[in-house]
């Protein structure tokens, strides 16, 4: 899958979330890597990344990487950016849980965050 696919479906999600910040989107996970390390962001170890991540740093762009070799199907990669853009927008107050799996369920029917 093309890198203009994924920032597509980003921007979809994030304008779906009203989330107003600007976001740097990654699909190889090298980039990410080199970019964060270039701009001295703390906090991005490779124990956090699993075949996606986001993070926002304040006072920077926000940063989203989806590992497009991971993802099989259309869904799977939708699944994965709107859980990327629910972390960007719910922020630290929601961590992984069932909770946070339901309202990114809900958000992909059409729901909101």
């Amino acid at each position: 899958m093309h890198h203009r696919l994924v920032a597509e479906m980003v921007r979809h999600y994030l304008g779906r979330a009203r989330y107003s910040g600007r976001v740097r989107v990654f699909t190889r996970e090298g980039s990410f890597a080199r970019y964060a390390t270039k701009r001295r962001i703390a906090g991005v170890s490779q124990d956090d990344r699993d075949s996606s991540y986001a993070m926002s740093v304040p006072g920077r762009i926000a940063l989203i990487w989806i590992d497009v070799t991971m993802h099989k199907s259309i869904g799977s990669l939708a699944n994965s950016v709107a859980h990327e853009v629910a972390h960007l927008v719910l922020g630290q107050e929601f961590p992984h849980g069932p909770a946070f799996d339901r309202r990114v369920r809900r958000f992909l029917r059409g729901g909101e965050l």
